[in-house]
Formats: structure tokens, sequence, C-alpha cells
């Protein structure tokens, strides 16, 4: 009999899983972006990009990790940067 109670209380306990809050994820425009994404969005090089965030010409990246510096660009910032872009007169 007691098996038979321990077996009821795991197919209770599978039935009862809560799913993950919607609330939880973080919307698309605010996913981290690596360098060399950037990169590809912009049909730029990675060490263009560089040099504009250090000369202030594009949105500085975070810095991500511990123990290791890691470099991460947030979508709507990249996103904002390229709306806030002159159009060419053509």
């Amino acid at each position: 009999m007691e098996k038979y109670d321990s077996a009821e209380k795991i197919a209770k306990a599978k039935n009862n899983k809560r799913e993950p809050e919607e609330a939880a994820h973080a919307p698309d425009d605010e996913r981290f972006l690596a360098t060399d994404e950037v990169s590809r969005m912009l049909s730029l090089s990675s060490r263009s990009i560089n040099r504009m965030f250090k000369t202030g010409d594009f949105p500085r990246p975070l810095v991500i990790g511990a123990g290791r510096r890691k470099f991460r660009f947030l979508m709507s910032e990249v996103t904002a940067w390229m709306r806030s872009r002159p159009r060419a007169d053509v």
C-alpha cells in the first residue's frame, strides 16, 4: 500500500508542475548581443564597432560574466542607434 501512495504522490506532483511565467522572459529587444552578432547586423567589422563605442559614436556594451570579461550589447540600444542614423540623400 505504501508503494501505491508514493506513486500516487509522484503522479500528483507531475500534474501540479507550474509552467514558467511569461514575465520571466525578457522581450526580444532586451536580449544580449555579442560583438560578432552586432557586426553581422550592421555589416560592419568588430573592430569598427569597438572603435565606435570607444569614441562615443555607438552604445557602450555591458560587461557580463564572473571571472572573464565578456562584452554584450543590448538589442534595444543597437536598434535605437540604427533608427537614429540619418538617411542618405540619394
